[in-house]
């Protein structure tokens, strides 16, 4: 859906929100977010299956942030925090726990580092830490689809895109939120720790 997005579609949402928020509307696009900047974070959302139904919020968020001086990419990692309720419910309805999966601290900790080290470049590790990491991954979620369950990975906001996008080459399925998109009512399940035995990196 991420690529079928225009800017024409957005277009379309907007005058359908300019009906109910006229005012935050006009006051928002293109005057801070030009349409074509605003599609591009629509676009990187919807690329992570993050729900855009709530223009109104993701506006909202997008006005209270400094858009120039941040890429699409990078707006579109400060709106999530607002939206990942969405997200969140279609995986565990409302009185249900949310079953995560974990990186052991030691494990995320290094990473981080890792990510600190190869700065702009994107995340790069070791092939073999990769394959450990996704071949425990997919051990849990088919452990949870013959359930008839989904998981979702949380870690370090710092390395919760990076981590996402090397991820999902491997695991398209998965969602990855950083730990500050989890809503504070919602009720956890930690369903695996990822990083014990399994994929230390020896």
């Amino acid at each position: 859906s991420s690529e079928l997005l225009g800017q024409d579609d957005v277009q379309a949402l907007l005058d359908n929100l300019s009906e109910t928020s006229p005012q935050l509307v006009s006051s928002s696009v293109p005057k801070i977010i030009p349409l074509n900047i605003l599609t591009s974070i629509l676009k990187s959302l919807l690329a992570e299956r993050m729900p855009i139904s709530d223009l109104k919020r993701i506006l909202e968020v997008l006005t209270t942030q400094n858009v120039k001086n941040a890429s699409p990419i990078e707006l579109a990692e400060s709106v999530r925090p607002a939206i990942s309720g969405l997200l969140i419910q279609q995986i565990a309805p409302l009185n249900s726990p949310l079953p995560i999966i974990t990186f052991s601290a030691e494990l995320e900790q290094m990473i981080v580092n890792i990510a600190k080290q190869t700065g702009a470049n994107g995340l790069i590790l070791e092939a073999s830490l990769i394959q450990k990491i996704v071949s425990a991954i997919n051990e849990v979620m088919e452990k949870m689809q013959s359930q008839n369950r989904n998981a979702i990975m949380i870690t370090a906001p710092v390395i919760r895109r990076d981590l996402s996008h090397m991820l999902r080459q491997h695991i398209p399925s998965l969602n990855v939120l950083s730990f500050t998109e989890l809503p504070d009512s919602k009720k956890i399940e930690v369903v695996a720790n990822i990083g014990s035995e399994e994929t230390s990196n020896n």
